[in-house]
């Protein structure tokens, strides 16, 4: 007889040979991650057993019967949640602790000076005043991305996405990109357009990318460096919006002049002052969507193709991984600068490189920094912080309804253009803008309105994200940040946390000393 298996995450992949046995038993190793598809056959290729799916547990032992095709288990699986659980309560924990020493501090101050507690006025919030609640969203995104970058525990949803679909590990970047947005929109307003302005943005864009290069490649042959990043696509994204809003950039007091009476015209407001803004981000998402869908990938592939290769659809597209966008990273960047281990590998086995930072990518990842810049012009153009939220949470639905639209998300089939991140997708890119404001829209409130939490430990990271980033990689298998344990959760999950711990003590001596690395 013979055993057939698939991973559950392998969509439309064909059933492959496993083992063949008799009578005897015969002991083999399953893949936990997901659930496997299962299907024996007889010496003459007869079903036996007909196709079902089980989802083995960690750790568990389990007996198939042939011939009642029933799978029973040994021994029990170990619950590898109870972990993952306690982290998260503790973290939980120690962050409302950090807020209530905080606050009460601030509370014996205040009435020391005999001022009482009060919340932000209003109107308080200017270009010139920084955003704590900024800072920490940007110090959570780094403390999430070292976590993810040094194995996130071993658990699945902290990795990235086989191919379609969303894990934790996914929205980090995207989060990163939102920041940098609202960050520009507050920075363009407080410094305005000048020739400094714009030599800096160049100069920074450079830096980023050298960096970025300096940061992924271990190897000094140029024949095979890889060109493409995360710090790369940061840089690309930075350029490409801010020359589109040094074309369409008025100063906030030309916004008020044009358009009176901006709270009762809440719909319209911050749409209408920077239509050209849509129009342009508009057309790069079209430009996306003509390249993917009608850009001639050869004779072996499809136009139009999105999926990963290899074993997808039956091994039918081997070769064709990622479609259009992987064919003008190839023809730009050529096949060696190019990610040599895809996360489509490890599912589906797809040989061929693949850019996830790469070219065509960049375009839609240009509309979470717009995104970002948009809701930087929420905070400025509209006075009350409940206008302010109100109009914060309404992008989020709109744009969580767009993307859903677009992924299927309410459909039993797949959408036409699903959730992506290796492709930067459309329904992909609204999404994760949606989470990010509502993230952000929620720390807003919390930190810079309501004084209840002012950041702790997160906003000592954030002030400090780059430099961060660029150590936690250069020191990732290095003691006492890292070193070797067993695979298993409960250990990885307390190293990977502690690589996350020692970074925040970092940034902490580093606040204390008022030492802040930008660039």
């Amino acid at each position: 007889m013979t055993l057939l298996t698939k991973s559950f995450a392998c969509y439309s992949c064909s059933l492959r040979e496993v083992c063949h046995f008799s009578h005897s038993q015969m002991k083999i190793r399953v893949n936990t991650t997901f659930a496997t598809v299962l299907e024996i056959l007889d010496s003459s290729n007869k079903i036996v057993c007909e196709r079902q799916e089980f989802k083995f547990g960690e750790h568990g032992n389990y007996t198939m019967y042939s011939s009642s095709c029933q799978i029973e288990e040994s021994s029990p699986p170990v619950n590898t949640d109870f972990p993952i659980y306690f982290a998260i309560l503790g973290i939980l924990l120690l962050t409302f602790m950090l807020g209530v020493v905080s606050l009460v501090h601030r509370n014996s101050i205040s009435s020391w000076l005999g001022e009482g507690f009060e919340m932000l006025d209003p109107l308080s919030i200017t270009p010139s005043k920084r955003l704590k609640s900024l800072d920490t969203f940007r110090g959570i995104t780094i403390c999430f991305m070292i976590f993810v970058n040094y194995g996130g525990g071993g658990y699945w949803f902290f990795k990235h996405s086989p191919w379609d679909g969303l894990t934790v590990a996914d929205v980090i970047f995207p989060w990163f990109l939102f920041i940098m947005g609202v960050s520009l929109g507050f920075t363009i307003e407080k410094k305005g357009i000048t020739q400094d302005f714009v030599r800096r943005v160049l100069n920074r864009t450079i830096l980023l990318f050298l960096i970025g290069m300096i940061v992924i490649n271990n190897n000094r042959d140029w024949k095979t460096m890889r060109i493409m990043g995360v710090l790369q696509r940061i840089a690309l994204c930075y350029l490409i919006v801010v020359v589109v809003r040094s074309v369409t950039h008025r100063r906030i007091q030309e916004t008020q002049a044009m358009t009176t009476q901006l709270e009762r015209c809440s719909v319209c407001a911050d749409v209408f002052v920077y239509i050209a803004d849509f129009v342009i981000f508009l057309l790069f998402a079209l430009l996306w969507v003509g390249f993917i869908f009608w850009l001639p990938l050869g004779s072996d592939c499809p136009r139009g193709y999105l999926g990963p290769g290899g074993l997808s659809l039956n091994g039918t597209y081997w070769n064709c991984t990622g479609g259009a966008a992987r064919v003008i990273d190839s023809f730009v960047l050529g096949d060696s600068h190019m990610y040599r281990h895809p996360s489509c590998k490890n599912v589906y086995e797809c040989s061929t490189s693949f850019e996830p930072e790469g070219i065509l990518g960049t375009l839609t990842a240009t509309i979470n920094v717009f995104v970002g810049l948009q809701v930087s012009q929420v905070l400025l153009i509209f006075k009350r912080n409940r206008a302010k939220f109100l109009r914060l949470i309404t992008w989020a639905i709109v744009l969580f309804f767009s993307g859903a639209f677009f992924d299927g998300t309410f459909k039993k089939e797949i959408g036409l253009i699903p959730m992506n991140k290796n492709l930067w997708s459309l329904s992909f890119a609204f999404i994760t803008s949606s989470i990010s404001i509502v993230l952000f829209a929620i720390l807003f409130m919390v930190i810079d309105v309501c004084n209840w939490w002012d950041g702790s430990p997160f906003v000592f990271t954030g002030k400090n994200a780059i430099a961060l980033y660029v150590v936690h990689v250069l020191f990732r298998s290095t003691f006492p940040v890292q070193w070797k344990v067993t695979k298993e959760h409960p250990n990885e999950l307390a190293l990977h946390l502690w690589g996350v711990s020692f970074w925040i003590i970092v940034a902490f001596f580093l606040h204390r000393r008022r030492i802040y690395l930008s660039l």
